[in-house]
């Protein structure tokens, strides 16, 4: 599969339409609170129940999933794979999708959903980690991007607390 553009609504929508269970983090859940950075994935923290874990592997069949890197080989996630505490860097018709069993620390979605933010886009309901957990999270990632990010959240909840 060649490298796709972006499709984040597409991804949304049918990782939507099969029910799943999930919180965004990464870039995409950074734009979302208003941080002007730019992103080529999302990144999802999936619950790892066995009931989530086959909604999620029907989505990932309907967006064409590979694993990236081995597109020509056509390999695909698995059951087993997903019950496991991996992550899958993923390519997809809708373009790359990772799709984490936890996060720095290992938190996982039991860790990250009580905290998360529900949104809507184009219908599609979805939940983000929340602003502080955001933080947290890039800056334990510790690269640059990642850092500069978690400023800019910093001075966003900085501002919005100010005006509050």
């Amino acid at each position: 599969m060649a490298s796709v553009e972006l499709d984040l609504i597409e991804l949304l929508r049918v990782l939507y339409a099969h029910d799943c269970r999930f919180v965004v983090v990464g870039g995409v859940a950074a734009v979302l609170h208003g941080a002007p950075v730019q992103t080529f994935d999302l990144d999802i923290v999936y619950e790892r129940t066995e009931q989530n874990i086959q909604r999620l592997l029907a989505a990932l069949e309907e967006l064409e999933a590979c694993y990236a890197g081995f597109e020509d080989r056509g390999l695909r996630p698995e059951r087993k794979a997903l019950a496991g505490m991996g992550h899958h860097l993923l390519t997809t018709r809708a373009g790359r999708l990772d799709v984490l069993a936890f996060v720095a620390d290992q938190q996982t979605f039991d860790q990250l959903a009580p905290a998360s933010i529900e949104v809507e886009a184009e219908g599609i309901r979805f939940h983000i980690a929340d602003l502080e957990t955001l933080v947290e999270l890039k800056k334990h990632m510790g690269r640059e991007k990642d850092l500069l990010t978690a400023a800019m959240l910093e001075a966003l909840r900085e501002e919005t607390a100010r005006v509050s």
